[in-house]
C-alpha cells in the first residue's frame, strides 16, 4: 500500500509541475493556433493550458485565433479538445461572428477569393455548434479591392503570430513585404519598421535593428507605443555599443 501511495504522490507532483510549466502560456497557445502549429497547440494543452484561455493582450481564445486565420483543420482539432465556440470576445462576438465578418470582407476583394473560401470552410464547421453570438449580424469592413492598408495589416498580423511562435524567417519576409508597399499610411509603415527593429534584435543584428528603429521616429503619425519602443531600444543599443568599445 505504501508503495502505491508513494507512486500516486510522485505522479501528482509530476502532473502539478507540468501544469505549472504550462500555466500562464496562453499567449503562446493563441500564437500557435494563429500560425497553424498543431504540435505546439497539442503540447501546450496537454501540458495544462486551458483550451479556452484568453490571450492577456488581445483577449482572443485559441479557437478565435485559428478561426479568423481560416485554419479549418486546427479549428476541428480544437473542437475535439473541447474548445467552447460560444465564448465571446471583448466586443461580444463569438469566433463564428468574427469569421463571418472576415468572410464578408474577403468576398468583396477579387484577389482574396481563396481566403474567403477558407473562411467559409470554418463557418460551415462552427455554425452547427455555436448557439450564442452577437445580437445582430456584424457589418463587414468596407474596403476597395486594392486597399493596401488592409493587406498590410493582415501581413503584419501574420508576422506577429510567426514571431510569437519563434518563426523569425517568415515573420521577416512578411514585414519586408509591407515595407516594400509604398502606398500604405504612415502609422502602418512605422509599425512595420518597429517590427523590423524587433526582428533585428531577435536575430542578433543590432545594426539592422538600429536602422529600423531610427526609421520609426521619422513618421510623425507613428503610434505612441511604437515611438516609445523605438526610443527605448535605441537607448539600449547605444549602451551596448558603448560597452563593446
Amino acid at each position: 500500500m505504501k508503495s502505491v501511495v508513494a507512486g500516486l504522490l510522485t505522479l501528482s507532483v509530476a502532473l502539478l509541475a507540468t501544469s505549472a510549466y504550462a500555466a500562464g502560456r496562453c499567449d503562446e497557445l493563441v500564437a500557435a493556433a494563429r500560425s497553424d502549429d498543431v504540435p505546439a497547440v497539442a503540447r501546450l494543452v496537454n501540458g495544462g493550458e486551458s483550451v479556452n484561455c484568453r490571450d492577456p493582450l488581445t483577449a482572443e481564445t485559441p479557437l478565435m485565433a485559428a478561426a479568423i486565420e481560416g485554419k479549418a483543420d486546427l479549428v476541428r482539432f480544437l473542437l475535439t479538445l473541447k474548445a467552447d465556440p460560444n465564448v465571446k470576445s471583448a466586443s461580444g462576438q463569438t469566433a463564428l461572428d468574427q469569421v463571418r465578418a472576415r468572410e464578408a470582407t474577403f468576398s468583396k476583394i477579387p484577389n482574396f477569393a481563396s481566403l474567403a473560401e477558407q473562411q467559409r470552410k470554418v463557418i460551415a464547421m462552427l455554425a452547427p455548434v455555436t448557439t450564442g453570438g452577437a445580437a445582430k449580424a456584424v457589418d463587414p469592413v468596407q474596403v476597395v479591392p486594392t486597399d493596401p492598408n488592409l493587406v498590410a495589416k493582415m501581413k503584419l498580423q501574420g508576422a506577429q503570430a510567426a514571431m510569437m511562435a519563434g518563426r523569425l524567417d517568415p515573420a521577416r519576409k512578411a514585414v519586408l513585404e509591407v515595407l516594400q508597399m509604398h502606398d500604405t499610411n504612415g502609422t502602418i509603415r512605422a509599425h512595420a519598421f518597429m517590427m523590423a527593429c524587433d526582428l533585428g534584435l531577435r536575430g542578433h543584428d543590432p545594426e539592422f535593428a538600429k536602422t529600423m528603429c531610427e526609421a520609426v521616429l521619422k513618421y510623425p503619425d507613428a503610434s505612441d507605443d511604437d515611438k516609445e519602443y523605438a526610443k527605448e531600444t535605441l537607448k539600449e543599443l547605444l549602451k551596448l555599443q558603448s560597452k563593446s568599445k
